[in-house]
């Protein structure tokens, strides 16, 4: 019998449009030290770790290394605490994530706590069968581990089945890459058609009636 198709989906930008919330737990964490969002230099990008989101949109100049630390640790004490209410599953997102067609597995960025306590608050705790992020094995390995290595762990735990992973940004896709996994990119989160496209995505949608009918096309390939 044809194993289902495993889906390792993004969280931030796929499954939910995060950054309202995102943005305005920044602007709160950098008035803790003094930092208004209108001095930065680049506009912030959701999907990275927050620290390196503030760092790319703030030099050193504006922000030292020291207040980002204190910033983020702002942040976290703010955000693993919301209740996500502005945090909101893109459309038809939520059908998707109740396809018990689907295997689904998530990866993203966002640390456990908030990565968990959103999926329990969406209602897709039962739908997910594991969750990975680079804090998830840090006790065992010792350290934080990148999405590539997320990915390739994941492969690893499930060596013969056949999956695909979906994002909106070139990490997600190199990181499916690099384990010789389908690469889907979606484009309503962060990352353009150009981006996903250098990154060599072997498919990219617009919305997500166009990802259900890829989806159901690649699970009966």
């Amino acid at each position: 019998m044809k194993s289902k198709l495993h889906l390792l989906w993004d969280m931030d930008g796929t499954l939910v449009d995060s950054e309202p919330e995102i943005l305005a737990t920044i602007e709160k964490s950098l008035a803790t030290v003094g930092v208004k969002m209108e001095e930065a230099e680049a506009p912030l990008r959701i999907g990275p770790p927050v620290k390196v989101i503030i760092r790319n949109s703030f030099s050193e100049e504006v922000l030292s290394d020291s207040q980002l630390d204190e910033a983020v640790k702002a942040f976290r004490k703010i955000y693993d605490t919301s209740d996500y209410e502005n945090t909101l599953p893109f459309e038809g997102i939520d059908e998707l994530m109740h396809d018990s067609n689907y295997v689904h597995h998530v990866i993203t960025n966002k640390p456990d706590l908030a990565t968990n306590r959103i999926l329990e608050r969406k209602g897709w705790s039962g739908c997910v069968i594991d969750v990975l992020t680079p804090h998830t094995l840090e006790n065992e390995i010792g350290h934080t581990m990148t999405k590539p290595e997320l990915f390739k762990f994941c492969r690893a735990a499930y060596p013969e089945v056949p999956m695909v992973g979906i994002g909106d940004m070139a990490l997600d896709a190199e990181s499916a890459l690099g384990e010789k996994i389908t690469a889907i990119g979606v484009l309503w989160g962060t990352g353009t058609r150009d981006e996903l496209e250098k990154a060599g995505c072997h498919y990219i949608v617009d919305n997500s009636a166009q990802l259900n009918d890829l989806l159901i096309y690649l699970n009966n390939e």
